[in-house]
């Protein structure tokens, strides 16, 4: 499986019906991640559910600083 195929993709190729559980959403201040030193993101945690079960959890993060400034 090729890293760079979104999840949707995988799954809809495969016809895996599913449904999203939020488990968490939130504002972390992280210390020495993968976005800097010092950083605060918006946070998300989510499951991916199918018959029932976790097929996939996941938790993303977004910096909020100006590197997103349009």
């Amino acid at each position: 499986m090729r890293a760079d195929i979104p999840i949707g993709r995988i799954m809809q190729k495969h016809n895996i019906e599913s449904r999203r559980e939020i488990v968490e959403i939130g504002v972390l201040n992280l210390k020495n991640s993968a976005f800097g030193k010092d950083c605060t993101v918006l946070s998300r945690i989510y499951r991916i559910i199918h018959d029932k079960k976790t097929l996939i959890w996941i938790n993303e993060m977004f910096p909020l600083d100006d590197r997103w400034s349009l």
